[in-house]
């Protein structure tokens, strides 16, 4: 992975100074009054996350930030390779000692502590420290390059055993290291992936890093290593899983030390995007010069993985960041009209896709959403339902639908000469498409038919509009 590849670009000096001031501001947030291992016990967790989360790990719900795998590469790439990465002899090696070992019973967690650790340094060539850098505290082990802690390894001899919860005491150490080291390199996330074992369970691979707050995203499920013999699909699993491990600390370890090579200009030349959005700062224009198009993000819409960003030629434009996108939908509507122009679909690793389109200026467009309010004006409804009705069936027409059919995706123009749709997350040939799984049916009014992982039907898209202009002319 070449970090260039990000489209990240050379930080200015006012922008580094923004950056530190960002930083900055956020690190009286990291103190949490306690040892690691007392913070991390079920009591005090959830005394110090109720009140204001530290933590954005996603407890309770509301603790929640952009996902770690758009902040930076290598967490995109770990998933990726979690599912695709062919392990080489050392990756198999590695989980069948692991299994063999990690299964047995042990009276200490020292013991079991130590052959975890010396199994993993025997395979993978590497020598785990234990001392937190400019910090009293200790780990059960670490890897560091310089000052800066990539990995760390937290270890509880079973599953049940009392105490702090591993995933949140590891996640304190590292809480340890930012409160101690991030203000000296605040236009990075500081990336650090994290092992946790319990017993003969590795409890999970999660990923930290720094940005408004310190955010933990758990990029694996919790596996045994105590599985059958025979269990070969459990055993390629936790090999893969290992194997992008691997990949994962070689990256991190140069990422870390360019940083190092360059200490002494923090800040200049350094091919890092600002931590608190997206590391992704460039679209290929698709002309055939294959030439890029470089941005910066000026601000996140709401809660979405929607940003407002502006080009290096001072042209707005919006960011998306997607599971799903119908490409061929949108470019459909916009070919009519009937949405924004499509400047960029990529795929982008960790399974997301960005979408870059024109930005429709809001002294210009409305959400139709705003009708009820009566400091706006609206063309009448009859108009409207027959403009939106007709976007709909040019869909159709080509087989395709929309599936979220809503007056917060359709815009009006103020001046009431035109109408636009948004958000194809789900779109796509009827036939092929289903809604999601986590699709909202309890506040949102959708047809009958319409379940988490149901076919999209061209009907469902009718019956929505006639849900939402329901009772509009009266």
């Amino acid at each position: 992975m070449n970090l260039s590849d990000t489209g990240a670009s050379t930080l200015m000096d006012y922008e580094y100074a923004s950056i530190v001031q960002h930083r900055t501001k956020n690190i009286h947030y990291l103190d949490y009054g306690a040892l690691p291992s007392e913070a991390a016990t079920s009591k005090r967790f959830k005394q110090m996350q109720m009140k204001e989360p530290m933590i954005l790990c996603h407890r309770p719900p509301g603790a929640t930030a952009i996902p770690v795998t758009l902040i930076h590469p290598v967490f995109g790439e770990f998933v990726d390779n979690c599912s695709n990465i062919i392990p080489t002899d050392a990756d198999y090696d590695l989980v069948n000692s692991l299994s063999q070992e990690m299964a047995d019973l042990y009276e200490e967690e020292d013991k079991r502590k130590h052959k975890f650790l010396s199994i993993v340094e025997e395979y993978y060539k590497v020598q785990f420290s234990t001392q937190i850098r400019d910090t009293k505290y200790t780990t059960d082990g670490n890897l560091r390059q310089g000052d800066f802690f990539y990995v760390n390894v937290e270890v509880k001899n079973e599953l049940g055993s009392g105490g702090a919860e591993p995933n949140i005491q590891s996640a304190y150490y590292y809480v340890e290291f930012v409160r101690s080291h991030s203000k000296n390199y605040p236009q990075s996330p500081l990336p650090c992936l994290h092992i946790c074992l319990a017993g003969m369970t590795l409890h999970r691979i999660f990923w930290l890093i720094s940005s408004k707050k310190v955010q933990m995203d758990p990029l694996t499920p919790l596996v045994s290593f105590a599985f059958h013999p025979r269990d070969t699909q459990m055993r390629m699993m936790v090999a893969r899983m290992f194997a992008a491990f691997r990949v994962a600390i070689d990256q991190l370890k140069a990422y870390y030390k360019r940083m190092s090579d360059v200490r002494d200009q923090p800040g200049k030349n350094l091919p890092i995007p600002e931590s608190q959005y997206p590391y992704k700062h460039c679209y290929h224009n698709g002309n055939t010069n294959d030439q890029f198009v470089y941005f910066k993000y000026m601000s996140q819409i709401a809660d979405r993985l929607v940003f407002i960003a502006e080009t290096e030629s001072q042209e707005t434009i919006i960011v998306k960041f997607s599971r799903t996108y119908s490409k061929e939908t949108h470019e459909l509507c916009a070919s009519k009209g009937f949405a924004p122009v499509l400047r960029a679909y990529e795929d982008v690793c960790g399974g997301w896709h960005m979408v870059i389109m024109d930005y429709m200026k809001a002294e210009e467009y409305l959400p139709y959403y705003l009708r009820s309010d009566k400091q706006y004006s609206f063309p009448d409804p009859n108009i409207l339902q027959k403009r939106f009705t007709e976007i709909v069936q040019t869909l159709h027409a080509e087989d395709y639908v929309h599936g979220d059919i809503r007056d917060s995706n359709f815009i009006v123009k103020i001046d009431g000469t035109g109408v636009m749709l948004l958000d194809f997350d789900w779109a796509g040939k009827e036939g092929i498409v289903h809604y999601p799984i986590d699709i909202n049916c309890s506040t949102v009014e959708r047809p009958p038919e319409v379940k988490s992982g149901a076919p999209i039907k061209k009907q469902h898209d009718l019956d929505m509009l006639n849900i939402m202009f329901r009772g509009s002319n009266l």
